[in-house]
């Protein structure tokens, strides 16, 4: 909905959530995220190999994927999404660590990964 009603590239639900609490807090909130999933892919279920401390479960994932192979494409494809999506937030991080500008209300840095 919001790509239509606003024409947006991504919606991002968890930075807003975290930058509302920073507002109401008079906390100042900088946030950089690289996104790998593009509009309208369909993310293979991946809840249940998510550790209680957050940590994704490798090996469980890959055992389940091996007897499921209509499902290879999909992962193949989120793996590669999600080294550009690493690649481009490393290059981001690397700029700004050496950069001599800071960050300003409102500024945007954007690093294309395509």
């Amino acid at each position: 909905m919001l790509r239509h009603a606003y024409g947006a590239q991504a919606a991002d639900m968890e930075a807003a959530a975290v930058a509302r609490g920073a507002q109401a807090h008079g906390i100042t909130f900088v946030c950089t995220k690289a996104i790998s999933d593009e509009f309208g892919f369909d993310l293979p279920p991946i809840e249940g190999f998510i550790a209680v401390d957050g940590q994704f479960r490798q090996t469980r994932f890959i055992l389940s994927m091996i007897v499921r192979p209509w499902l290879w494409a999909k992962v193949y494809r989120l793996a590669k999404n999600s080294a550009k999506a690493s690649k481009a937030l490393c290059k981001w991080i690397d700029q700004y660590n050496h950069s001599d500008e800071r960050y300003e209300p409102g500024l945007q840095l954007r690093v294309n990964a395509r």
